[in-house]
């Protein structure tokens, strides 16, 4: 990269206070310049959800309405966004004076945050509007507040209307909000007003009678002559992702708290019930419920994914305590979001959890500013935040529930694509014949499963089992050869996740072997096991007020065979947390996963084979029909994200083997880079301009950071300045 610095030898006196974390911050005038006109105002653009739309619309609801708990986001200034994103880069740097060195949302708030006067305008002009002010988050960048719809059309100039969309009654504003041009400068958005829900990322196969002895869950859900599909326990994915080493030696996640982020809460005795069912230590679990609580017995699949979170988690991490922090929707606010606020506040989970998507166009503006500042304070705490990348294969848009084909082109989920988040994807087995007769599908099992056991074993799996994208409609490589055959196994377009963000540009960490020059922060970063059963391996859920009950000797009811990031995500958690046992909170793991990936290859499962396109209908977006001698024979698909040696849009770097994981992430060597100036002239005279060329070359990797340049004043008496430090900004290059 080069830089060219414009350097005037002029003394600059700067007036600095302490901030909250004992770094000097500039004293920074109130951004609010003008008085608080509500005549003049500035409009909130890209905040009005598609399904809003007036084909749908069955009128406004009545003033009284109640409008609850909706969060105005505020902005930090410029200068302060520059200085925590320089922080970052400091706090991930081995060598750095900063690094590690990890914040408290109070730090934050005080160091970065907007100032008590502009929260205090802000504050006062929703009361004078009637609302009721609630917290405001330590970071200071979220103002909760709550009033009725009258209230909201008057203040922010939108209404709140009913919509029927597919039989279902939603709320949400018709038009985007409205704020002062005064306070501009201080609200960057408010959080999406409807209660659209997200999706949970889970995939359910139906009901069946587990049997531990063999392994097998018998499927109640199609026809009878479906075989038993494999469950992948606990100890199964120790094998699998080699983590039998570690729990040897005593890393089993101790003293690390897993922080998932729910929409409904859970029963723990159902959960304990998972544990003996599979010989593990008692359940370590809390509950932290952030205003309304929400129903553990629901029997939807808000309900489904908390157990499966749960259960997963602890399971493979059985010495870490587990969070599930959840709280209840109102009629304008989704509850999912609250929670994870209130994850990321707390500061008490070094490792967070979230199993739910929204594609980045159906979020809109504030809904992406409000996840993209979340993980960016969580990461700045040391955080690690863990987000499935979907279910929707390349369609992040498009619902995967629906048995239909794609329909809203390439997209990803926004959730998990901003810069500080991992965005964890999905694999399936891969057995590497096909052979349409059973007994050749069981020989293939049979090399990497017990299959013919007596007793009741905690393991079944016999070794690690090569992986490919999870994808059900071009993956089932048991049951038609991987080849599409919707006759067969219906519409689907359920696969993992994964693709370039619209919103994002490329992290500095995110390079290596087949990163794509795309410009783009691209998902997933890793992925694990994330089928359901369709090609004959799923995991467990237990689930409801008799699950995981044995009603016949050696077979247990009420149980599903399920799958999804849904499952990968908790599961990538977990052993996130047995590494944070050795080694402490990692904050934004994925600067050391991209160069650990090029220095010790060992430590992922490179993935080579299939990819994540899915069906989609003739004429829509980014719809092409399939001419290549693929697995796609002639269907229209989407995208082209195949999984290939190195860095993917399908697997991202890969699976992981922990234990390699583990011993390596301490070993890292950041390659240096050399640095070459050039000057147009070596001397000058007091306040001269004068241009300086910076080239740095990476000896491993794309450099990074920021480029700097001392001055030596000479002779010193003539100007008083000494030693002056002048600094580009962050910047990348080759």
């Amino acid at each position: 990269m080069s830089k060219a610095f414009q350097v005037s030898c002029w003394a600059v006196l700067l007036t600095l206070v302490l901030g909250g974390d004992g770094r000097a911050q500039s004293v920074a005038a109130s951004r609010i310049k003008l008085p608080i006109d509500d005549q003049n105002r500035v409009t909130l653009t890209g905040n009005v959800h598609p399904l809003a739309q007036a084909q749908y619309d069955q009128g406004a609801v009545e003033d009284s309405f109640p409008a609850s708990r909706i969060i105005l986001m505020l902005s930090r200034s410029s200068e302060k966004e520059a200085a925590l994103q320089q922080f970052l880069q400091d706090a991930h740097t081995p060598g750095n004076a900063s690094y590690h060195r990890w914040l408290t949302p109070q730090q934050i708030g005080a160091a970065y945050g907007p100032s008590d006067a502009e929260v205090g305008a802000v504050t006062g002009w929703l009361k004078q509007h009637g609302f009721a002010v609630g917290r405001l988050s330590p970071g200071k960048t979220a103002l909760e507040f709550s009033g009725t719809a009258g209230e909201v059309k008057q203040t922010f100039h939108t209404e709140i209307h009913a919509y029927l969309v597919n039989g279902e009654l939603h709320y949400a504003n018709n038009a985007d909000p409205q704020i002062p041009a005064a306070l501009a400068p201080v609200i960057s958005g408010i959080t999406p007003m409807n209660n659209f829900h997200p999706q949970s990322d889970l995939v359910q196969a139906g009901e069946g009678v587990y049997k531990p002895e063999t392994h097998e869950l018998t499927p109640q859900w199609t026809e009878s002559s479906n075989p038993p599909v494999l469950i992948l326990g606990p100890g199964d994915f120790a094998v699998q992702y080699d983590l039998n080493p570690l729990y040897n030696a005593g890393q089993n996640g101790a003293g690390v708290t897993i922080g998932v982020i729910s929409a409904s809460n859970i029963d723990p005795s159902v959960a304990e019930r998972y544990h003996t069912l599979f010989g593990l230590p008692p359940l370590n679990f809390t509950a932290v419920v952030d205003g309304n609580d929400t129903d553990p017995e629901g029997g939807n699949w808000a309900t489904d994914e908390a157990y499966l979170d749960v259960e997963v988690s602890s399971s493979i991490a059985p010495g870490a305590m587990v969070n599930l922090y959840t709280a209840g929707d109102t009629s304008v606010q989704s509850g999912l979001l609250l929670a994870a606020q209130r994850a990321v506040d707390d500061d008490q989970a070094p490792v967070l959890s979230l199993s739910y998507a929204e594609c980045e166009a159906d979020l809109g503006t504030a809904g992406n500013q409000f996840w993209a500042g979340l993980w960016e304070q969580a990461a700045a705490q040391g955080q690690t935040a863990f987000v499935a990348s979907g279910d929707s294969g390349s369609a992040g848009c498009d619902n995967f529930s629906a048995a239909q084909p794609a329909q809203d082109g390439l997209a990803v989920n926004g959730f998990s694509s901003t810069p500080w988040n991992v965005s964890v994807g999905g694999t399936d087995f891969y057995y590497s014949s096909y052979n349409g007769s059973a007994s050749a599908q069981l020989a293939q099992i049979g090399g990497y499963w017990n299959l013919n056991v007596t007793d009741q074993p905690t393991v079944s799996l016999l070794q690690y089992v090569p992986e490919q994208p999870w994808n059900e409609a071009f993956g089932l490589n048991l049951s038609d050869g991987g080849i599409y055959n919707p006759n067969l196994n219906g519409v689907t377009i359920i696969a993992g996740s994964g693709g370039a963000s619209t919103l994002y540009a490329k992290p500095s960490w995110q390079s290596g072997s087949g990163v794509p020059a795309d410009k783009a922060r691209d998902l997933p970063d890793v992925s694990l096991f994330a089928s359901s059963g369709t090609n004959d391996s799923s995991w467990l859920l237990c689930e409801g007020e008799d699950g995981c009950i044995e009603f016949a000797p050696g077979a247990y009811g009420n149980v599903y065979g399920v799958g999804g990031t849904s499952a990968s995500t908790p599961a990538m958690a977990a052993i996130m947390a047995i590494l944070d046992q050795k080694y402490g909170p990692q904050g934004q793991a994925d600067f050391i996963f991209y160069p650990l990936a090029a220095q010790d290859p060992a430590d992922f499962h490179d993935i080579a084979i299939g990819g994540n396109d899915v069906p989609c209908q003739q004429g829509t977006p980014d719809c092409t029909l399939s001419t290549a001698s693929d697995n796609t024979k002639g269907f229209y698909t989407l995208g082209h994200y195949d999984a290939t040696k190195g860095y993917d849009q399908a697997t991202g770097l890969g699976s992981v083997d922990a234990n390699h994981l583990v011993q390596s992430w301490s070993s890292l060597s950041f390659k240096g880079s050399s640095t070459a100036l050039t000057v147009s002239q070596t001397s000058f005279m007091h306040g001269t301009p004068v241009t300086v060329d910076v080239t740095v070359t990476g000896t491993g990797g794309t450099p990074s950071g920021d480029v700097g340049l001392v001055t030596n004043a000479s002779p010193a008496s003539n100007t008083g300045v000494g030693e002056l430090t002048l600094a580009s900004g962050a910047a990348s290059g080759t």
